[in-house]
């Protein structure tokens, strides 16, 4: 079988949060293996979620743009982008740390 994947993701056991319908809902779910571009997320409710959704992993501080790339029972593949980074920021390859430093930055300046 072919890797698709970019950047090879990391074993995870982390909780995470699938928030939409303009931040009025949410659903937990646990991420069972995560990389800067995609996750692999176990919900009970996975048919639920829409396609396309905000994701939030509390304990990391992160928040990400996410589109659901396959499902099968329970699981759901998502592709991650990261969210709310300045454009400049948004052109190149940045770790999600920096990407929150600059935000935490922008935001301290009224940006």
């Amino acid at each position: 079988m072919d890797e698709r994947r970019r950047e090879a993701r990391q074993k995870s056991l982390l909780g995470g949060k699938v928030i939409f319908d303009n931040h009025n809902c949410s659903m937990d779910c646990t991420i069972r293996n995560f990389s800067a571009n995609g996750a692999l997320i176990v919900s009970t409710e996975s048919y639920r979620m829409p396609e396309k959704f905000d994701f939030a992993i509390p304990v990391r501080d992160e928040e990400f743009h996410a589109e659901i790339v396959w499902r099968k029972g329970a699981s759901a593949g998502l592709a991650l982008k990261e969210a709310d980074v300045p454009f400049a920021l948004a052109a190149h390859h940045v770790t999600p740390r920096a990407a929150r430093i600059a935000r935490r930055k922008a935001l301290s300046h009224g940006y």
